[in-house]
């Protein structure tokens, strides 16, 4: 997928929904080459991680806070 991609879903959730809650999980795996077929090569590597800074920045830019799933969970309950 890529950053403009991503950042259409984000934009598309924080339309539809009042309080969008979006969760990213990457395993430290995913980020070295050759160990999964999102990240193949060095070069594979710096575009991935190039597109999650992205992605993360825009985030950040639109009101998207950071906060564990224990955090997320706790407000939900009340």
């Amino acid at each position: 997928m890529t950053a403009f991609e991503m950042k259409s879903l984000v934009a598309e959730f924080a339309k539809n929904y009042s309080l969008p809650v979006l969760n990213m999980m990457i395993h430290s795996m995913e980020v070295l080459p050759g160990k999964t077929p999102f990240v193949r090569t060095k070069l594979g590597q710096k575009m991935y991680l190039c597109r999650l800074n992205s992605i993360l920045r825009y985030m950040i830019k639109t009101g998207f806070i950071s906060k564990t799933l224990t955090e997320v969970y706790e407000k939900s309950r009340g």
